[in-house]
């Protein structure tokens, strides 16, 4: 068995010349020289009390200790240092093919390269491997484990351990099964054990917190008492302390969490800022990055809920979706920019491309559409679904637009509801409320208005008659200055035919889309009247008549309440009724006048026989 052992020997004693022993011409570079080819140098041997009886050793001072931890020990001027323990070709071998020890046991050897490597290991430990300055010094019945590195697992007494870096693992005790792989990776773990880092100063102040994984420079590396955690990037979890159950990839990713648990960060700087908000997800470069204390939050995409502080139970699915959130909570976005704006705003749901977003206090809306209610600000309890609808919607509360571009033109105006492909089409009206549009196309002119269909409508249909509200108790100021033969009189009824693109063209409604029976309409024989000329004929009575509407403004339309009609009918019916009568008795008059007269008429002949 070979060994190679390497000493540097200062001499006690002052030479004034080159000494050689064994060789008349020692080499020019050295003090003292000893050439043989059949013996060695005897350094002396001294027990570990004789050593430590010597008096005031020089610095250097080199001696062979025999018993406790045997071996070559220096003096370094401060105190014995042992120097490294040669280790043999054939027992490396035997630890890479499991070969018996020379005592016959079945365990393996142990490898210590490095001044105090493995000082104080106790020899019935194995198959543990220490390199570097004080490697595994104070390694005691433990086995299985790999140090590399200065100091590294330097007080360890646990087992199946890889330490590798500069102080690697160095106040580990009891901790068992940690891997540290760089500078001062898990440096402060004692009893902390299934650990896993990877990188400068990862989960540098661990000390008994267990199956944490950081990977990374400065991952975990404030980690105190979190468990459970995973760091994958630099800074991921720098300042954790006592968050657990926590998973963090990318670059700065939950950089500031301290106590927050259960969060999931995926991106550079994604809940950057998070300190305790708990049960958030962020997958995307900087998502809920100002993520303070919001609980329950989940932003995918880059920028989701960028400035999110406090806002909880949020989610947001798309670029810059939730961009401004702070405080809001209960909000739901999903597209690029959806509810980007938003800032306080609560329980707003958007979905589809810029819905709601420059939305910044309006609470309780619903968008459901690309660009839907893409205007909104402060508008509340709005709900948009369809492309484009509610689109120009400010602060107008209470709305309902479905379908593409319904309610399309609306700011201001609230308690609208359209339903349908561009209902409610006002063109420059921009305030009208409490109005209804149901249809493709169908316009409104005013507020307080229900519209069915558009311009090709030709029929409406209903089981039963519609009925309008004539309870007594609803009704004031009634009297009876209803206008009857004299205005119904001067009525002019016609029959005529639709021009739909007349109407149209009138309205600003424009419809260039073609489909069957676009114009069916054209072809119907209308009776009824005309609604200037209903007009002209109140007017020349004095009769202030409700079935005529009159446009509000120039693309708005005449129009005929026909069932107001039977009121002057009535009325007519009622004075012709009591012009029958008078008639009636007047004609009784004259039949009694005649019977009378015949009466006489007889008497006369009878006198004058």
């Amino acid at each position: 068995m070979k060994y190679f052992l390497f000493l540097a020997i200062l001499l006690s004693v002052n030479l004034h010349a080159q000494v050689g022993i064994g060789t008349t011409n020692p080499n020019s570079t050295s003090q003292l020289e000893i050439t043989s080819s059949d013996k060695g140098l005897l350094i002396p041997r001294l027990t570990l009390s004789q050593r430590n009886g010597i008096n005031s050793p020089a610095t250097s001072l080199l001696i062979y200790q025999t018993d406790n931890t045997q071996g070559y020990y220096y003096y370094d001027g401060t105190d014995w240092t042992r120097l490294a323990t040669g280790v043999t070709i054939e027992k490396i071998d035997d630890l890479i093919d499991g070969k018996s020890d020379n005592d016959g046991s079945q365990n393996g050897s142990s490898i210590f390269l490095g001044i105090n490597a493995g000082l104080t290991d106790d020899k019935t430990d194995n198959r543990n491997i220490g390199i570097g300055f004080e490697a595994l010094k104070n390694n005691s019945y433990s086995n299985l484990n790999v140090a590399i590195g200065y100091q590294s697992l330097k007080n360890n007494l646990a087992r199946e351990m890889v330490a590798i870096g500069y102080q690697s693992l160095t106040n580990n005790t009891y901790g068992y099964r940690n891997t540290a792989i760089g500078y001062q990776t898990l440096l402060a773990n004692t009893s902390g054990y299934s650990n896993t880092a990877l990188g400068y100063q990862a989960l540098k102040t661990n000390t008994n917190s267990s199956k944490n994984t950081a990977i990374g420079v400065y991952a975990l590396t404030n980690n105190t008492g979190g468990i459970r955690n995973t760091a994958l990037g630099e800074s991921t979890l720098k300042l954790n302390t006592t968050g657990s159950y926590n998973t963090a990839i990318g670059c700065s990713a939950m950089n500031n969490n301290t106590s927050g648990d259960r969060n999931i960060a995926i991106g550079n700087f994604s809940l950057y800022e998070n300190t305790t908000g708990t049960t958030n997800t962020g997958i995307g470069n900087q998502s809920l990055k100002s993520n303070t204390t919001g609980t329950r939050n989940v932003a995918t995409g880059y920028y989701a809920l960028y400035l999110n502080t406090t806002g909880g139970y949020n989610v947001a699915n798309g670029v810059s979706a939730l961009f401004n959130n702070t405080t809001g909570w209960g909000l739901t976005a999903v597209g690029d920019r959806a509810l980007s704006a938003n800032t306080t705003g609560e329980k707003n749901s958007a979905i589809g491309y810029k819905s709601l977003s420059v939305n910044s206090t309006g609470n309780f809306n619903t968008a459901n559409g690309g660009i839907a209610l893409v205007r909104n600000t402060t508008g509340s309890y709005n709900t948009a679904s369809g492309y484009n609808a509610l689109t120009f919607n400010n602060t107008g509360s209470y709305n309902i637009g479905v379908g593409t571009k319904t309610i399309y033109h609306n700011e201001s105006g609230s308690y609208n509801t359209a339903l349908g492909y561009y209902a409610y089409k006002t063109n420059s009206l921009t305030n009208l409320s409490n109005s209804t549009a149901i249809g493709y196309n169908s316009p409104i002119t005013d507020s307080n208005q229900i519209h069915l269909g558009n311009s090709s409508i030709t029929e409406i249909k209903g089981q039963v008659p519609f009925s309008t509200y004539s309870d007594a108790r609803i009704k004031d100021n009634v009297t009876e200055d209803v206008h009857g033969l004299d205005f119904i009189t001067k009525l002019r009824p016609v029959t005529y035919h639709f021009n739909v693109d007349k109407q149209n063209t009138i309205t600003g409604n424009i419809d260039k889309s073609m489909y069957k029976e676009k114009y069916a309409i054209e072809k119907i024989k209308f009776s009824g009247f005309i609604a200037q000329e209903v007009e002209t004929a109140a007017k020349a009575v004095n009769y202030n008549f409700s079935g005529v509407k009159t446009p509000k403004t120039t693309t708005d339309l005449y129009g005929l309440s026909y069932s107001e009609f039977v009121v002057p009918l009535v009325k007519s019916v009622q004075e012709l009724h009591k012009e029958n009568k008078i008639l009636k008795a007047e004609l009784e008059t004259l039949k009694m006048q005649i019977i009378q007269y015949k009466a006489l008429e007889k008497r006369i002949k009878k006198l004058e026989e």
